[in-house]
């Protein structure tokens, strides 16, 4: 997988890149999509979104902004729910409330909670030395 990101600190990000290989256990994709996280508000207000897939390129872009990390891990989920959809040959529709939509808001809100309850809580606990 491909991280392209915007700030040094991000390269070092042993959560993001958990949280990316449980998202993949979890919802069974086997190519890695383009990955970018982003500060670029511009772009997100040109697509009118925190986050998108292309299913052409197998590209994922995501807002992080000053959202925080369980916001922005949700629509990373949500964009690699369509990942997987499309590598099961699932039509995508993007319309609000199209069944590949629900799917996504629903897998996304369960991998998002499922990590944070357990992945990145455990990673920000101090350690008892």
């Amino acid at each position: 997988m491909k991280h392209i990101r915007e700030w040094k600190e991000w390269q070092e990000d042993r959560d993001l890149a958990r949280f990316l290989a449980f998202c993949q256990s979890q919802l069974g994709y086997s190519s890695e999509p383009d990955l970018v996280i982003s500060d670029d508000h511009v772009e997100a207000a040109h697509h009118r979104a925190m986050g998108y897939y292309s299913p052409m390129s197998g590209h994922i872009w995501v807002l992080r902004g000053a959202r925080t990390t369980a916001d922005w891990y949700r629509t990373l989920a949500h964009e690699l729910v369509h990942h997987a959809q499309r590598e099961l040959g699932h039509p995508l529709d993007g319309r609000d409330g199209s069944r590949t939509e629900n799917e996504a808001n629903s897998k996304a809100d369960r991998k998002s909670t499922r990590l944070n309850s357990s992945h990145v809580s455990e990673s920000r606990m101090p350690s008892s030395a």
